[in-house]
């Protein structure tokens, strides 16, 4: 996870990369990496708790504030990204 952890700091805190370099990370989209991997993870009880706090988790409108592509306009360093166009975790299409 550490492509998410980065492109979180690309658009929080700047200052604090002169550059990236991403291999295979998961979604910009936060909506994608919860129906990928924490979904099917989590009992009743924890989506209701989630949902009475964010909304619907099948709206993919509700994850659009925590998900580093809505301020991909904030990033000023490059940024290089590799996938491998087998990668079964982290498809190319992402």
């Amino acid at each position: 996870m550490g492509g998410g952890v980065t492109m979180f700091a690309l658009v929080a805190a700047q200052e604090l990369l002169d550059a990236a370099v991403l291999y295979a990370p998961v979604h910009s989209n936060e909506w994608y990496n919860y129906k990928r991997w924490r979904e099917d993870s989590l009992s009743d009880a924890e989506k209701q708790t989630l949902e009475n706090i964010y909304g619907n988790l099948e709206n993919p409108l509700v994850f659009k504030d925590i998900s580093p592509e809505t301020y991909f306009s904030r990033i000023e360093a490059p940024v290089q990204m590799y996938f491998g166009t087998l990668d079964k975790s982290c498809p190319i299409e992402w």
